[in-house]
């Protein structure tokens, strides 16, 4: 597949910035100080691409890029772009696959089990199928890689795709936050995704393999399995991206909870008086 790269905006800075930002390992690892995500973010707000592409993709073709070039030593703009070009037909040019999502029915003896089920639990139904399948994706790619580092990379990312806004950057906070939401107790999945995304980071922008990637990629594993099944079959039949994330946004406190709701009656009332006006 062709894929054009237009520069929106003059990327010479970054380039020059990342040059000089980056240290090679003693076993060959190219590592990136913690600054490096708001200069990535430049990149990807600088480039545009044909056909379009989703913002992970561009994402890790970025990385890519940035890691051959740290290779060769060569930050110029052509060679940046040239192994940002096979870095994004290498991520398009991927086989697909089949994926099936499966959800438990539980069946009380006394009743007759179903012989269908329609399609209420088909992905038809939500309006975020290829996010949802990209994550899927992902998450079989973890589950299935044979390096602890690239499991917990694609565990990750999935969770990411999952709980946060696809028009916005957002904290990292926020998805942790969200994605905690769900879990008993909340408190502590909060502080074990954190962890989790930490030891992500440092095998990403530092190049170093955690001793706890392990455990971090199996605690991932089950944060991402038990989102995806939230996002496909949750019980209270949310089938639109935004109503999710704005459920997974919800207080959990149910004194916050009872607080929103009664400022959101007194602004519906507000609303009802200004409009007899």
């Amino acid at each position: 597949m062709s894929v054009a790269i237009k520069i929106d905006r003059d990327i010479s800075q970054e380039l020059l910035w990342l040059s000089a930002a980056f240290e090679t390992n003693s076993d060959g690892r190219i590592a990136w100080p913690m600054e490096v995500d708001q200069h990535t973010f430049q990149l990807i707000a600088s480039l545009s691409f044909t056909p379009k592409i989703a913002d992970h993709e561009k994402d890790g073709a970025i990385w890519s890029a940035m890691n051959e070039c740290a290779k060769t030593k060569k930050f110029d703009e052509r060679a940046f772009v040239r192994h940002l070009r096979d870095a994004i037909v290498k991520i398009r040019s991927k086989p697909t696959s089949a994926h099936s999502v499966l959800a438990q029915i539980n069946v009380p003896k006394s009743k007759k089990t179903p012989k269908s089920l329609s399609s209420y639990y088909g992905l038809s139904r939500i309006d975020f199928p290829d996010r949802l399948a990209t994550a899927i994706v992902l998450f079989q790619d973890g589950l299935s890689a044979t390096q602890v580092d690239v499991a917990l990379i694609k565990l990750w990312t999935c969770i990411e795709l999952v709980t946060s806004r696809a028009d916005a950057k957002e904290p990292l906070e926020k998805a942790i936050e969200r994605a905690s939401s769900i879990f008993t107790p909340p408190e502590l999945t909060r502080v074990r995704l954190d962890f989790i995304a930490n030891s992500r980071h440092a095998v990403v922008h530092k190049g170093e393999s955690g001793e706890h990637s392990l455990l971090c990629a199996q605690w991932a594993s089950i944060y991402a399995g038990e989102l995806l099944r939230f996002a496909a079959f949750n019980k209270h039949n949310l089938t639109k991206y935004a109503d999710i994330l704005d459920y997974l946004s919800s207080p959990i406190s149910e004194r916050r909870l009872k607080q929103n709701i009664r400022m959101s009656r007194l602004r519906l009332r507000a609303l009802a008086q200004r409009s007899k006006n």
